[in-house]
Formats: C-alpha cells, structure tokens, sequence
C-alpha cells in the first residue's frame, strides 16, 4: 500500500460518520459492493482517476452510477468527496483498511494463510480454535494456494505478516551467506 496514512485516515473519518455496528455494516456491504461494481468495469475508475476529465463530469457520471443502486447517501458523498480531493485510487486501500477496522469493531479477525497445498478439515478447524482463544474474537480464514512456495505456510493478519515458509528459511541463510556470517549460517542449519 503505497499511500498507507492517507488511505487509513479516510477509513477513519467515513467510520467515523456511521457511528455503531448496524451502520458498520451497512458501510461495509455499500464499499464491497461499489468496490467490486468497479473492479468489474474498470473503465469506470480509469475514467474517474483521469485527471484530464473534468471533476463535475466525473460526479455527473458518478450519479449516474448511483441511480442504478440503493447505496446510502453518506456512502455516496464519501465517494465524492474523494473525486472533488483526486483521492479516488485510493478506494481500493481504503476498502482495505475500512475492512480492518469494521472487524476489530465487530470482534472479528481476518487472517489471511498462504501454502502449497490446502489444510486438512481438522487441522484447519484446530488452527482456527487456536487462533480464536489467542484473539479471543472470531476468526475469517482466508486460505490462498501459492505454488511458489515449497512448504510451510505464511500468515497475515491485520499489519503483521508471519513467515513458516522454507522459501523464507532459505532466504535468511542466503543473507547469512552473503554478509560473510558462514559459520553462523552453518550453525543455524
């Protein structure tokens, strides 16, 4: 996330207009389903990004948008907001960072795990009732397959990222090796 302070504090601040859970939720269901409406018609957000066309006909074509769904209106003017400040690539960070702090608010906790090969049904449940007495909150395993990696796995989860992987393994020897710690390097192995 390159603009990661800006993206939070616009998270922030249009937490902060829906003020409790039932209104973090609409909040939440509003941004996922704009979010993916752009992802789906890219050439709506390369229009809106484009610093060439005029902002009115960004909103005018916006509005045009909105009249097709039953989005809330302080949703709505969030998103101008962020046309009128040329923050508007940014709505996919803040998607990112709105998600985060709706599931701390809600007591939930998105991890995301990354393997060569998917859990076992009972190792994955054992992992996630681990991991819901650690946070004491519900957990939202997000399991991704990535063939680059040659075993263990990798967590992420809010800002912290935990490497089990032996790509990882072999990546710390490498700079052991490099920076002429040899017999540390062969010590650790």
């Amino acid at each position: 996330m390159k603009n990661f302070k800006a993206s939070r504090r616009y998270a922030k601040a249009v937490m902060f207009l829906f003020n409790d859970n039932d209104n973090y939720i609409i909040l939440r269901d509003n941004f996922n389903y704009f979010c993916s409406f752009i992802k789906k018609n890219e050439d709506i957000f390369l229009f809106l990004k484009n610093p060439i066309i005029r902002i009115n006909d960004k909103v005018k074509t916006l509005d045009l948008c909105f009249s097709n769904f039953s989005l809330n209106l302080v949703f709505v003017n969030f998103v101008k907001i962020l046309i009128f400040k040329k923050r508007i690539d940014l709505l996919f960070e803040i998607h990112e960072h709105l998600l985060n702090i709706i599931n701390e608010k809600i007591d939930v906790v998105k991890i995301n795990l990354f393997s060569n090969v998917l859990l076992e049904i009972d190792i994955k449940n054992k992992f996630l009732e681990t991991m819901e007495n650690i946070f004491k909150k519900k957990i939202i395993l997000n399991e991704t397959l990535d063939p680059n990696i040659l075993g263990g796995i990798k967590l992420s989860f809010r800002d912290i990222i935990l490497d089990g992987t032996i790509n990882n393994s072999f990546s710390i020897l490498k700079k052991k090796i490099i920076n002429e710690n040899f017999l540390e390097a062969t010590i650790w192995i």
